[in-house]
């Protein structure tokens, strides 16, 4: 339960962050061109959603093999 708990925290902190920086490189590409910048932050939150997914279902499956 301790190593999923872990596992849960330190995958949404990476997440967070690069969805973050994500965000910020998305709009310097927004003020460039507004296609290149929407497909940009489109592709950025999906992984990052996608991750999330991913390591709250391997963090799950932790906590299950512990018990």
């Amino acid at each position: 339960t301790t190593i999923g708990y872990y596992y849960a925290t330190i995958c949404t902190t990476i997440g967070y962050y690069y969805a973050t920086i994500c965000t910020t490189i998305g709009y310097y590409y927004a003020a460039i061109s507004t296609t290149i910048g929407y497909y940009y932050t489109t592709i950025c939150t999906t992984i990052p959603l996608i991750v999330l997914l991913l390591c709250h279902y391997i963090a799950l499956n932790l906590q299950y093999e512990k018990k």
